[in-house]
């Protein structure tokens, strides 16, 4: 009997899940087989291994010298199991989390030689976390096709990889997986595809495998299928494109290839397709390919609009070439290039035209829009990134009450999207009109689409409010051309933000945007001298306070709790915010302490992150971001309070938090020390002991008393109402000044 490997990735494995996965795959009746686990996150394969023993199987492990995410663990899986296993011919794959019914190897082995296919699947069951069911069947819970052919699986996967057994001959030829940017694709696509350019699949119609879902599947069954938007149409049938033209470049021709191919048709090969799957009353099926085929035939017609216009008719493949790379870049990123040499002969690669050097200009630097001077009067153009509702965040949100409060003084504003076009004009609007102060306000209001607009209105008196680095260049590109009067822009400064970004373009980009002539506008004076500090020759201007209502905060009622609460302002994906530190020297703290789970509750706040295990068993829960209805009440409700910003400006979270009543640590940045607001903030230096120090001073400082809650802000700057006169009447003369 021939001999199987099953290669199963660990990444940060739940202990009893990956316990019961190694015992059914010790339980396998099929006697010929053997474990190779990839240790993806660099750590875990010690204690699998001694799990896989313990269970009687025979397992090695592969380490890997840097952390891997699924697709990337198992293709060094199948590279390394083809040198070190060279007689083994038969390979499966294994999620760390489910569990394998006792026949999953020997079925899928004696179909395999029924067949003679390259690759067998299975079913699925679904479990949840603890075991309990919740569907019997997985291809019945997503209404998955019957049909495994080369046009099914590009229009929509239905392999699973944990289910898979495939031959040697298959993983040789899929080798290399193909580049892309990020996980956009998976493994088990793959390998389906090209065993479906190759030859044939196989498929067993019952469940061999429990699949566990729970909050940490890199993929997870989809038991709802939503009707695609176009970007999503866009970027599958982009991820198709890019699979199809790859499997041809490995030399596999197929028949259903053909309709991704050809870059002069208008997309009708896709259109049969969508007829079967109408028959088949598989609407959402039939709705992706006539999807296909109107992306297709838009390609063609754009690529010829756009060669004609330019009196280039031998460009259309150019023309192509630049919108497919834009299609890429959707999914999965990079164009598809030949892989290295193989045993088997591969297909030259055509040539590809070289790229516009426009294409690695920042495009958001530059206006799309060009001004008209065709406007009766003057107004404030206040350039903010997106006007769509459930894209703005808190600095944008600034920005929009800054230009309100110019209107309610009597200045005509327009605020001008600059980098995402406006999904729906009347809910931007409404939602302009909802921070406005009175309905007066919103009769000096205009809004404008800068991305679909080709141009704009404009008066020689115009000004214009900078709110980010990149709309600040805009700004100045817009006045230096000599068309307008005024040739300094206000400028919205929140925040340092060549920090935000590594040493590169727009870290480079952010410098620049203080050396424009502008009027500048800080978020708090601490964050004026921390840029006057770093050589910017930035005039003197207006800095406002955060606009924290302290007196709504400190007029909570606090109430005892059974257990005491420390909340994290917990942002893992804003470096600036320091959530490893924060989690070491949070630790530390409740290490020395002594702390249980039966004195604390641990919380993050801020972005959804797994849960995080610390000292005396206590479990960080992370809770997100919370509704606003709920936030200033759960800091009432909470003891201690740890909030750090790498940064001048100082965050709304610590001071919202020592005004609800909490103890609160956060950091000192340059002349930054929130510690002297308040008696009960205290600031730490950034490191992991100081933190840990200082979050033991808090807690054990005592209740707050309402004086030292009611927090004067008034040192950190002036209203944002009187800073906006003070910018006012420097950007407009006195001729100038509440023209209706």
């Amino acid at each position: 009997m021939e001999s199987i490997c099953t290669i199963l990735a660990l990444h940060q494995p739940d202990p009893a899940h990956l316990e019961a996965q190694i015992a059914s795959l010790g339980a396998q009746v099929h006697p010929a087989h053997f474990v190779l686990f990839v240790e993806a996150d660099q750590t875990s394969g010690a204690g699998a291994l001694e799990m896989a023993r313990a269970h009687g199987l025979q397992a090695e492990v592969l380490n890997t010298d840097t952390r891997l995410d699924a697709p990337r663990a198992f293709e060094a899986g199948l590279s390394a199991a083809l040198a070190r296993y060279p007689e083994t011919d038969l390979f499966a794959f294994c999620d760390q989390d489910d569990v394998w019914m006792p026949d999953r190897l020997s079925t899928g082995y004696q179909r395999l030689k029924a067949t003679g296919a390259e690759l067998v699947h299975s079913d699925a069951s679904l479990i949840d976390a603890q075991g309990a069911a919740i569907a019997p069947s997985l291809f019945a819970a997503e209404n998955r096709t019957a049909s495994d052919g080369l046009n099914d699986l590009l229009t929509r996967n239905t392999v699973t990889g944990m289910t898979m057994l495939m031959r040697r001959r298959l993983v040789t030829a899929a080798l290399p997986f193909p580049p892309q940017d990020g996980v956009h694709f998976y493994h088990d696509l793959w390998l389906a595809l090209v065993a479906a350019a190759r030859g044939k699949i196989a498929r067993v119609d019952r469940p061999l495998v429990k699949y566990r879902q729970h909050g940490g599947n890199a993929v997870g069954a989809c038991l709802r299928v939503a009707h695609p938007s176009l970007r999503a149409l866009a970027g599958a049938y982009a991820l198709a494109r890019y699979l199809a033209l790859t499997l041809e470049l490995r030399g596999l021709k197929h028949k259903d290839l053909r309709a991704f191919r050809s870059s002069a048709h208008l997309g009708l090969r896709f259109v049969p397709e969508a007829a079967k799957h109408i028959l088949q009353r598989r609407l959402d099926l039939a709705a992706i390919n006539l999807g296909f085929a109107a992306i297709n035939a838009g390609r063609l017609m754009w690529a010829l609009r756009a060669t004609f216009a330019g009196l280039r008719p031998h460009n259309v493949r150019m023309h192509l070439a630049t919108l497919d790379a834009r299609l890429f870049a959707l999914a999965p990123g990079p164009a598809p290039t030949p892989a290295p040499s193989k045993q088997e002969p591969v297909a030259p690669a055509a040539h590809t035209p070289a790229e516009p050097w426009w294409h690695h200009f920042d495009g958001r630097m530059t206006a799309k829009w060009a001004p008209k001077m065709t406007a009766s009067g003057p107004v404030l153009n206040l350039l903010v990134p997106t006007l769509n509702p459930t894209e703005m965040f808190a600095g944008i949100a600034t920005a929009v009450d800054l230009g309100l409060i110019l209107a309610n003084q009597g200045h005509p504003v327009r605020f001008i999207a600059t980098d995402l076009p406006m999904a729906a004009p009347d809910a931007s609007r409404a939602f302009v009109a909802s921070r406005a102060r009175n309905s007066a306000t919103m009769t000096r209001i205009s809004l404008a689409c800068g991305v679909t607009s080709k141009s704009l209105p404009c008066h020689p008196d115009d000004r214009f409010l900078a709110t980010a680095w990149w709309t600040a260049h805009v700004a100045h590109g817009l006045l230096k051309e000599g068309v307008f009067s005024e040739r300094r822009f206000a400028y919205l400064i929140q925040d340092y933000e060549p920090n935000f970004y590594p040493w590169g373009t727009e870290h480079a980009g952010a410098l620049a945007s203080y050396e424009f002539p502008c009027l500048p506008i800080f978020n708090t004076v601490t964050l004026a001298n921390h840029t006057g500090a770093q050589g910017h020759n930035l005039p003197i201007g207006a800095a406002f306070r955060p606009a924290i209502d302290t007196a709504h905060y400190a007029q909570l009622t606090r109430a005892p709790r059974d257990r005491k609460r420390i909340v994290l302002y917990g942002r893992p994906e804003v470096p600036r915010n320091l959530f490893p530190l924060a989690v070491e020297g949070l630790g530390q703290f409740l290490e020395a302490q002594l702390l249980t789970k039966s004195e604390v509750d641990v919380v993050s706040l801020g972005l959804a992150h797994r849960n995080v295990m610390l000292p005396g068993g206590i479990e960080m829960q992370s809770r997100g971001k919370l509704p606003w209805s709920e936030y200033p009440a759960y800091l009432a409700q909470s003891d201690l309070g740890l909030s750090l910003m790498m940064s001048p400006h100082p965050s709304h979270p610590p001071i919202e938090m020592a005004a609800a009543g909490m103890r609160v640590v956060t950091n000192r940045f340059g002349e930054k020390d929130l510690s002297t607001l308040a008696p009960h903030i205290l600031s730490a230096q950034l490191t992991a002991p100081s933190i840990a120090s200082a979050l033991k001073a808090a807690w054990n400082l005592p209740e707050p008393c309402p004086a030292n809650r009611a927090i004067d802000l008034a040192p950190l700057g002036s209203t944002l109402e009187a800073a906006a006169v003070t910018l006012a009447t420097q950007l407009w003369p006195q001729t100038l000044r509440h023209v209706a």
